[in-house]
């Protein structure tokens, strides 16, 4: 699969899961089911191996944002329980795709 059909599966994946709009994860806002969204695909695309600069990039974000929130992520995940859930069932979808 390619980088960029990896990375519309997995934003519409996480917009399915979380139900916040693509336009929403990839703007500025900043509230909290949002930034959680955000975080989630940052972590996503880390986890099938894009590195923050290429997900800093892809997204339009800066590189220092992308490393704030992954960097954050588990806590995060402790914090808000539901992002949690959101984390596995996403993984979930992953393994059922060929990255290759």
């Amino acid at each position: 699969m390619r980088k960029s059909q990896l990375y519309t599966y997995i934003l519409s994946a996480i917009e399915d899961e979380t139900e916040v709009s693509r336009d929403s994860i990839i703007a500025n806002g900043k509230q909290p089911d949002i930034v959680d969204a955000r975080a989630l695909l940052y972590h996503s695309l880390q986890s099938v191996g894009f590195y923050p600069s290429q997900i800093a990039r892809i997204t339009g974000h800066s590189r220092q944002r992308v490393t704030t929130l992954l960097n954050g992520f588990d806590a995060r995940c402790r914090y808000h329980k539901m992002l949690s859930i959101f984390a596995q069932n996403i993984r979930k979808k992953l393994t059922n795709i060929s990255l290759f």
